[in-house]
């Protein structure tokens, strides 16, 4: 079985640039249809260089997200576009899931990041995913950098009726606060 909280996992694993300080400000789950629609948006206290740097860090994004299993750059291409294949395991209620997931991830100028959901190699049927990140002043020396990350997923598997968004909302919370913890280490280093 498959888990459609893999969605969560979609932007968490891209989002490994938290460090101490820094503030989930923002998480919307909705279901719209068999689609789910992620809106997250955070503040960390690092700049943007380094939050870039770890993001896009795709072989070592398990390091980050003890929730995915694997993390692994497949293919990269001349024009800045990685093909990333991650394993994600997590149990939501009583259900425990393997998600497998493979998204070509490209820099777009102005600190954009989009990756589009490859279904023929995913348990996912249409995804997609975009980061904005942005660096703000907060005061003389203080840089925070704000992240805005949506996506959009359809799982290509049965999802149990009694999961819900709620309980998605729920365990994309804990797979946050769990990720913050382990980013900060890596925004120290």
């Amino acid at each position: 079985m498959k888990l459609c909280s893999h969605v969560a996992f979609i932007f968490f694993y891209l989002f490994p640039l938290l460090s101490s300080g820094a503030t989930l400000t923002t998480i919307n789950v909705k279901k719209n249809g068999e689609r789910y629609i992620l809106h997250v948006e955070a503040q960390v206290n690092a700049n943007i260089n380094t939050v870039k740097r770890i993001i896009t860090d795709y072989n070592n994004l398990t390091s980050i997200n003890p929730y995915m299993k694997e993390s692994k750059v497949i293919s990269r291409t001349d024009d800045n576009r990685s093909t990333v294949r991650t394993l994600t395991k997590a149990c939501l209620l009583f259900v425990c899931y393997k998600v497998k997931h493979v998204q070509t991830f490209q820099v777009l100028e102005n600190n954009i990041i989009f990756g589009r959901t490859i279904p023929h190699l995913s348990d996912f049927k249409y995804g997609w995913t975009r980061w904005i990140i942005k660096e703000e002043k907060t005061g003389a020396k203080n840089t925070v950098t704000r992240l805005i990350i949506d996506t959009e997923m359809t799982p290509d598997f049965f999802i149990l009726p009694i999961i819900g968004t709620h309980h998605l909302k729920k365990k994309i919370i804990e797979i946050a606060t769990v990720t913050i913890n382990n980013l900060e280490k890596e925004v120290q280093k």
